[in-house]
């Protein structure tokens, strides 16, 4: 069963998933910093096996990208080989949290093939 920690928030993990205790002081598997008491997020698998805690919003920006990418993606992706646009890891996912839920999520695009979305997205 999927576990998240922190208040619920509108998601499946939420949804289907089961609230444990927040790991506070453990580090983020993907930003490597430490959760706080208020941090929401959930469980991933590190390369070790062990079940580690993630931010809820890195983990929409390991799947999303960071704020780079989001930004001018040519610059910061292709030129600059930096998605995060010159921010950590942690303080692009924030962003791109806040942008995706400025923007919304158009759930077509997860329907459509990826060369269709790259075409919308240029």
């Amino acid at each position: 069963m999927i576990e998240f920690f922190g208040d619920p928030w509108p998601s499946g993990i939420c949804d289907e998933g089961r609230q444990v205790t927040t790991p506070i002081n453990d580090d983020c598997e993907l930003c490597g910093e430490g959760i706080c008491d208020q941090d929401q997020g959930s469980f991933m698998f590190g390369l070790d096996g062990q079940k580690k805690p993630v931010h809820r919003e890195c983990s929409l920006r390991s799947v999303m990208g960071g704020i780079g990418h989001w930004n001018n993606h040519v610059a910061w992706c292709i030129d600059r080989h930096d998605p995060d646009g010159g921010y950590s890891y942690r303080e692009s996912a924030l962003m791109v949290w806040d942008l995706i839920h400025e923007l919304g999520f158009n759930a077509e695009y997860s329907t459509r093939p990826f060369d269709q979305i790259w075409r919308t997205c240029l």
